[in-house]
């Protein structure tokens, strides 16, 4: 009797196998395996004395395969029920392969059910335990935190999530101190501005400096959110442009908030990559008056938000990137730091960015 290298034999009657007729398998041991699955992770199924569901799941592995490619043939009208059934399969086999240990069948069966539902908290979750496994240490904490957010009463999933989490936030710190802090070359890096006027006032000038040479990504994201010259707008159909939008968050002592053009309260904005971006470092602390940085809803979730601190804050040390430093504008801040709010830390005065952009180097005025 011949078999395939999967473990899976060329011909066989498969009502040994409970499967209800006789037929040959050829068909379901050619390319459609080695396409989409690991091999050494399938050969995990055993040799052909192994136990008959072991041969049963391969043959699974390979149905769910060939019924994937087949979508384009059943008629438009059933594609949905079709894609959802699909799904559950998809869902099904990479339980399995974890099982298993073949975890890169995983990655492909997960990514083809979020292709299905892109917030399914179990293709996340399972996704991410194969992302650990195979060191992609990063990638499993993104897939966990999209699964914590979906489902945020899985004790599971959180748990699993905080463990990642303190795995991360481990190695990074271990990484920026051998690296230390940077000393910026403040007269070579790139500069930007919001001109903000509080209530009535004519509006005055906060310059900063942009630490392009240590967070490129984050700088690069203010920088064009000042200027606006992003193309398109948001999901919220808003334009990439902080120009019109409000400082809307201030608390003596530590900080005023801006950079939420949408919602104008901290829960709207996006970043110029997309909806949030990872953090880039934390070599940089919140520890002096007057540095410039983002401010996100817990680990990797910066957008456009943004503060500028009024004086160090050590609880917030390797919490938020350090971006950039007012350059000048200093008594536009202390004038901010002065006004009354009311119980939700909003000024009682708007204070309104009337206009932004960028510039190269200069000298404080």
């Amino acid at each position: 009797m011949a078999w395939g290298k999967f473990g899976v034999r060329k011909e066989w009657d498969t009502t040994q196998l409970e499967l209800g007729r006789t037929t040959k398998s050829q068909e379901l041991v050619q390319p459609q395996e080695t396409e989409c699955f690991d091999e050494n992770g399938i050969q995990s199924l055993g040799p052909p004395s192994s136990f008959l569901p072991r041969r049963c799941f391969a043959v699974a592995l390979c149905r769910g395969a060939v019924a994937s490619r087949a979508l384009h043939l059943v008629p438009e009208d059933c594609h949905t029920e079709m894609a959802r059934h699909l799904m559950s399969i998809h869902l099904n086999l990479a339980q399995a392969c974890l099982q298993l240990k073949a975890y890169e069948p995983v990655v492909f069966h997960t990514t083809q059910a979020l292709k299905v539902d892109q917030e399914n908290a179990k293709a996340f979750y399972r996704r991410g335990l194969a992302q650990e496994a195979l060191g992609r240490t990063q990638g499993a904490a993104n897939d966990l935190q999209r699964a914590v957010r979906i489902e945020p009463r899985n004790a599971e999933v959180r748990k699993k999530y905080e463990e990642l989490k303190k795995l991360l936030a481990d190695v990074q710190k271990k990484k920026d101190e051998e690296e230390g802090p940077v000393v910026h070359d403040l007269q070579s890096l790139p500069r930007a501005w919001l001109e903000v006027a509080i209530g009535e006032q004519e509006p005055k000038r906060l310059v900063f400096v942009l630490y392009a040479d240590s967070v490129p990504k984050t700088a690069e994201n203010f920088r064009q959110l000042c200027t606006g010259e992003r193309e398109g707008v948001t999901a919220r159909g808003k334009k990439f442009h902080y120009k019109g939008s409000i400082l809307h968050r201030m608390i003596p002592g530590l900080m005023i908030q801006g950079g939420d053009f949408e919602n104008a309260n901290g829960t709207g904005g996006e970043s110029i990559y997309g909806r949030r971006f990872p953090d880039e470092n934390f070599r940089e602390s919140v520890a002096r008056r007057g540095l410039l940085c983002m401010a996100n809803d817990g680990p990797n979730t910066n957008g456009s938000n943004f503060f500028i601190s009024f004086e160090a804050a050590e609880h917030l040390e390797r919490k938020h990137v350090v971006f950039g430093e007012l350059f000048s504008g200093m008594d536009l801040l202390a004038e901010l730091e002065k006004l009354e709010t009311n119980e939700e830390r909003r000024p009682l005065v708007d204070c309104v960015i009337v206009d932004c952009g960028a510039q190269g180097a200069a000298t404080p005025a």
